[in-house]
């Protein structure tokens, strides 16, 4: 039975008044956006100008606060909202987590300067730069701490994602079978030397969590994990082939989980297989420097055994700390060095051991590094 004219005609009618509706709805989120640019580079330039001479009013500091908040809090709504762990900062909005990640932004030192926003734009050649050209260089500063924001919140409220995240870097610098880009404001992960398929829809997490179940089990390594992903990425056409960082710990932390509920057992695996073999790596590493580096200073200083003993324990313990802790973002050589020689003031550290101490510590690093990838290309 066919409809009645005047019923086709009124449903083509509310169609097509829809499909204005989209548009306009549309073109009035793009004016908005346009917009808010336009509002947000008015007067950049000489906002950063004055942060560069440490010269900022507070009016200018104020507003500067404002142009990060917004470009900080729609990017944190969009990586939180379905994210991972979003439920375990349930009570912060999109706002709050905006002003905590960005707050490191805007911390001074003694002398009043903004450090980080200083620095930043210092290594910039800025001389001829328009505002809008600004603003883009704001906006990547802010998504870089937006970023790094979210990840201290990721190690607080689940330590052991932390280290994997932690883990999964060091993995990639040693094997370099990823390569790290940049998109959407986010760091995601690429297999090396293979056309990225940038322009191919992204790898669905349940799809992408499927294809790696078969080879992959709880007990295997991070690197063995990276291997299995790059294999499932290269094999395949149809989706992109980068993948955010934290999708890539998030499914991770899911494979040990899972298998720490099959196996009804607290332990970590993750931990279990790499932390005691990091150590002795480390242990390992040290010693080595030491070995290279302190027979010049002897002979050079007249120094003592014990010293060889105080660098090889402090550097070691920095390493420890900054690959299977927390980063050793609060370590101190100074400190360290005291607990050997209690009567070490800090000049005579500047003056005799912190260039000394520091490139101990660079070296045992490059020799750590050198030493994984020989043990994981075996």
């Amino acid at each position: 039975m066919k409809e009645p004219a005047f019923l086709v005609d009124f449903l083509a009618r509310i169609s097509l008044l829809f499909s204005a509706l989209v548009e306009a709805e549309c073109c009035l989120s793009h004016w908005f956006r346009f917009r808010m640019q336009l509002s947000l580079a008015q007067g950049l330039r000489e906002i950063i100008l004055s942060v560069l001479e440490d010269s900022p009013s507070e009016e200018q500091v104020t507003r500067l606060v404002r142009s990060c908040h917004a470009l900080a809090q729609p990017f944190v709504a969009s990586k939180w909202s379905g994210g991972y762990h979003a439920h375990l900062v349930v009570g912060l909005s999109a706002s709050d987590l905006a002003y905590d990640c960005m707050g490191d932004l805007f911390r001074r030192d003694d002398r009043g300067s903004l450090v980080q926003i200083r620095a930043y734009f210092a290594s910039l050649e800025i001389s001829n730069t328009t505002e809008t050209e600004m603003l883009m260089h704001l906006r990547r500063l802010v998504f870089s701490a937006v970023n790094q924001g979210i990840y201290r919140l990721y190690r607080q409220a689940d330590p052991a994602f932390g280290k994997i995240l932690r883990n999964i870097k060091l993995a990639i610098a040693t094997l370099q079978n990823f390569t790290e880009i940049e998109r959407f404001g986010e760091p995601h992960l690429v297999p090396a030397m293979v056309d990225p398929l940038m322009q191919c829809p992204p790898f669905e997490t349940g799809c992408l969590e499927r294809a790696l179940a078969p080879l992959v089990n709880n007990s295997q390594s991070i690197p063995a994990l990276l291997g299995a992903l790059s294999l499932v990425l290269r094999e395949q056409e149809e989706c992109s082939r980068a993948v955010a960082l934290t999708t890539v710990a998030a499914l991770f932390r899911s494979i040990y989980a899972r298998g720490q509920i099959e196996e009804g057992s607290d332990r970590d695996p993750h931990d279990t297989l790499m932390q005691e073999q990091m150590r002795a790596a480390i242990r390992q590493a040290v010693c080595e420097a030491v070995t290279r580096t302190f027979p010049g200073y002897c002979r050079e200083y007249g120094w003592v055994e014990t010293y060889a003993d105080a660098y090889q324990s402090i550097v070691e313990r920095n390493l420890a700390l900054r690959l299977l802790e927390n980063d050793g973002a609060a370590f101190s050589y100074f400190t360290g060095l005291q607990a050997f020689l209690p009567d070490l003031t800090r000049d005579e550290y500047q003056a005799l051991h912190k260039n000394k101490v520091e490139y101990v510590g660079r070296l045992a690093y490059e020799i750590l590094i050198a030493e994984l990838k020989k043990e994981l290309k075996r």
